[in-house]
């Protein structure tokens, strides 16, 4: 069956005010976007110095660190100081430090896996922080 040409001119008018609606919602909605923008937020360069430090990223790279390597582990200390005073350590003093306040081992863990018993990973702690902190005082850094 054949429409007529009156029947589609109609259809075609009703499809065009249906778009018109459409566009003209989404129009709307897209101002209303625009609108809340400009009131919620603040434009670069109307920022404070204080706000404007706030958006800077600063990247930390691993090569920047004093990298000990303690069993499979790699720690990096990022203190030059510090990372001087621990290679004045015998290595088993070092690694006691290291694996004690780097990683948050106990002594009984450190102890096992140094296969050593507790008092000697004890007395290894206590004499390394003793040199460490006699080598950081003689350098100008009291407690």
């Amino acid at each position: 069956m054949e429409q007529s040409p009156s029947y589609k001119r109609k259809i075609q008018i009703q499809f065009q005010a249906y778009c018109y609606k459409i566009l003209r919602g989404e129009a709307v909605d897209y101002y209303r976007y625009v609108n809340y923008l400009q009131k919620h937020e603040k434009s670069i360069e109307n920022l404070s110095s204080e706000e404007s430090d706030e958006l800077y990223v600063s990247d930390e790279y691993r090569s920047d660190d004093h990298l000990f390597k303690v069993l499979e582990y790699d720690i990096g200390i990022k203190s030059d100081l510090l990372a001087e005073v621990l290679h004045l350590l015998s290595q088993k003093k070092r690694d006691v430090i290291l694996l004690s306040f780097f990683l948050g081992m106990s002594d009984t863990e450190i102890a096992r896996i140094m296969c050593v018993v507790n008092s000697t990973i004890h007395e290894h702690k206590k004499k390394a922080l003793k040199l460490m902190k006699s080598e950081l005082e003689k350098r100008g850094m009291e407690e």
